[in-house]
């Protein structure tokens, strides 16, 4: 799962404890189970679990949105 993500790409994060999806800049993984990510378009930086991480609708579909 986890190498399906690139450096700078914006991926959606989905936090389990506020049930809310934020875009974040990947940035890479630390081991453990854990990914550095910045949130998008600006924030600082922040280790969250591998699992909280998907493509964005807009990765998807390459640049176009619903």
């Amino acid at each position: 799962m986890s190498t399906e993500f690139q450096v700078d790409e914006i991926i959606t994060m989905h936090s389990p404890f506020t049930d809310e999806d934020m875009l974040v800049h990947f940035r890479g993984l630390m081991g453990g189970g854990k990914a550095m990510v910045i949130p998008h378009p600006k924030g600082l930086q922040m280790a969250v679990p591998v699992e909280w991480l998907s493509l964005t609708v807009e990765t998807k579909t390459k640049g176009t949105t619903k």
